[in-house]
């Protein structure tokens, strides 16, 4: 029995599989219709472009001349031209229109260097002319048009004869460019006075849609291979849904399972068979990083997304390398995720530490921070909480407030203190409400972990020093590189969003608590009413624990809310709306559980706590 999944190279036959509705489509209108179509295919390296755009061009009508170029293996335009007309010589002998008149345009063709451009031009429209006239379609296929930058070398007249062809009707020239980047991109570094993409429809090439990967998991059930939906999320976290990639990991589960007869764990299949994908995952970073992608892309996967752009990640998302799911952003794949992250990326100094400080102000205003009935995010009582509990100094109080009333003055943009703090009090802040607020982001460590790595960052934030890292040496350099991917590190696993704008119960927040019982954990918080005890005294309860009991689903509610069960008894009942259901709630309802109070909300009365652990037998007893 053959193996149809390949590794490496262009694919037909039975071992092209999906794109039908893709196929269908692009046969509708480039073999189908009479009527000129230019369309420009984008996307990642070895996605299957190639093998596509032969399995399209496969079969084509007598009245069809189709040309095939691949501008990688095109050393100069002159030969470009050169392989076009030998296609057409050919090409124009099978359908008997080898006449004297086509064959001095061939000819003039083949003399490139040797004849004036202007006759050159004319002799080639009229080639193309005539051969409308006859009634034959042309259909060019280019390969590889990343390589239109070597190949043009920024002679624009070489370039406009391309799009002229293509775009007046006199030839009827139907094309199909074939890349990795996008044209503006390509064009961009050619710079070209006439552009493609203004003629040529772009179509983003995906990886496999539904339907696809359908197509794809049925092959296995052919050789009587039977894969767990365990087995296909395996899969798709190696391979995403790129076929060069689920092809390769085909191939070997195919030859362990149907030539061996034996089970296969796909993880340890990969960690021994398919170096390939490793390869290919090394290479989009040297792609990334030759096209200068990858601090475009890094801050999508390891956040923040500080200085990036829409339209950074509308071309990052049209070339292949992001996909949007779940309102996520995933590189190519979840492995390809980790293989980025755990990379040795350099970013300029200057672009860590100021990413380090939107995420600390990030976590800091999700922390809504308030003492003595002052609160940080509130405008009319930030200042007096910076002054009296963070002992800020007036002065730098009165620049801030300056510097927001000169924001919302020159460019209409409402500002808070949270803003625009320097990062040192950023730090400060943190520093000072670190047991109780923000130690949970990083590892629980203490304090004196992560101070000295915080206050080199906010030095190295110092305006001089951040506009001129010579300032440092290359050992405090690293080490001040060290520290802000640390601090990342750790923030971009606890990263928190409100799910509300004006009043939300639900903060989601990825836990590193640690647990040794096997009952399940919450991993989400709620607001408790509690009118029995003040804010004061959250710090006073044992371990900072109320119990609840889970009571059931309620619709009507924004979040997880509870209520006191008696005035004099510290256990809540609570219940789950739909949007915040968690996988295990059905164990949940009826028991009681613990919650780690958070933080409190002194005006509304209401604690915030996470961490909702099942309570076991003996526990509830005690």
């Amino acid at each position: 029995m053959d193996n149809i999944f390949q590794v490496g190279g262009q694919v037909s036959g039975s071992s092209f599989i999906g794109r039908k509705s893709l196929l269908e489509k692009f046969r509708r209108i480039y073999l189908d219709s009479s009527s000129r179509v230019c369309k420009s295919v984008v996307g990642l390296t070895r996605i299957g472009k190639s093998s596509f755009a032969s399995e399209l061009f496969s079969k084509v009508q007598q009245n069809i001349i189709l040309i095939r170029e691949d501008l990688k293996e095109i050393p100069s335009y002159a030969e470009l031209w050169q392989d076009i007309s030998y296609t057409l010589e050919d090409a124009l002998k099978e359908r008997n229109l080898n006449t004297p008149d086509l064959g001095e345009c061939i000819s003039i063709l083949n003399s490139f260097n040797n004849v004036p451009w202007i006759k050159f031009i004319r002799y080639v429209k009229k080639l193309f002319s005539k051969i409308k006239e006859a009634g034959f379609k042309v259909i060019i296929v280019i390969d590889e048009f990343d390589y239109a930058q070597e190949l043009f070398k920024n002679e624009t007249k070489y370039y406009e004869l391309f799009r002229t062809l293509f775009s007046a009707p006199e030839y009827s020239i139907s094309a199909l460019l074939i890349s990795r980047r996008s044209l503006h991109v390509i064009e961009g570094a050619t710079y070209q006075s006439s552009t493609f993409h203004g003629v040529f429809d772009p179509i983003q090439f995906p990886g496999f849609e539904n339907d696809d990967l359908e197509e794809y998991y049925s092959v296995f059930d052919s050789y009587g291979i039977k894969l767990a939906d365990e087995d296909k999320s395996i899969i798709e976290f190696y391979a995403g849904r790129l076929p060069f990639l689920l092809s390769i990991l085909g191939h070997y589960i195919v030859e362990e399972y149907a030539f061996k007869n034996t089970c296969v764990n796909i993880h340890e299949l990969f960690l021994t068979k398919c170096k390939a994908i490793n390869d290919y995952y090394r290479d989009c970073i040297k792609h990334l990083e030759r096209d200068n992608d990858l601090n475009r892309i890094i801050p999508f996967v390891t956040g923040p997304n500080f200085g990036v752009t829409k339209s950074d990640k509308d071309e990052l998302i049209s070339s292949g390398y992001l996909i949007v799911r779940n309102n996520t952003f995933i590189p190519i794949s979840e492995y390809f995720q980790s293989f980025l992250t755990v990379a040795r990326i350099s970013f300029p100094l200057g672009v860590m530490i100021t990413s380090v400080e939107k995420l600390l102000k990030e976590i800091v205003k999700t922390e809504n921070l308030s003492a003595d009935d002052l609160r940080l995010n509130d405008q009319m009582t930030a200042p007096k909480f910076l002054s009296d509990i963070v002992n800020i100094d007036q002065e730098s109080i009165n620049r801030y407030t300056i510097f927001i009333s000169s924001v919302k003055k020159n460019f209409g943009k409402e500002s808070t203190f949270l803003d625009v703090l320097s990062l040192k009090h950023v730090v400060r802040i943190i520093k000072l409400f670190w047991n109780v607020n923000f130690s949970r982001y990083f590892n629980n460590d203490p304090a004196d972990t992560w101070n000295i790595k915080f206050d080199l960052c906010a030095k190295a934030r110092n305006p001089v020093q951040h506009a001129h890292e010579d300032y440092y040496s290359e050992a405090e350099k690293c080490e001040i590189d060290n520290y802000c991917k640390q601090i990342i590190g750790c923030l971009s696993k606890k990263h928190v969003k409100n799910t509300d704008s004006n009043q939300s119960c639900i903060k989601h927040i990825k836990s590193d608590k640690e647990t040794t019982s096997s009952v399940p954990i919450v991993k989400t918080g709620a607001y408790f009413n509690n009118n029995q005890r003040k804010p004061s005294e959250i710090n006073k309860t044992p371990e900072n624990e109320i119990t609840v009991e889970v009571t059931g689903i309620n619709t009507n509610s924004n979040g997880l809310r509870g209520r006191p069960v008696k005035p004099d008894h510290n256990l809540y009942r609570v219940s789950f709306v739909k949007s915040s259901l968690p996988d295990n709630y059905k164990e949940l309802v009826g028991k009681r559980c613990s919650c780690e109070i958070v933080n409190a909300d002194s005006t509304k009365k209401l604690y915030v706590v996470r961490y909702i652990e099942v309570q076991t037998d003996d526990k509830k007893n005690m």
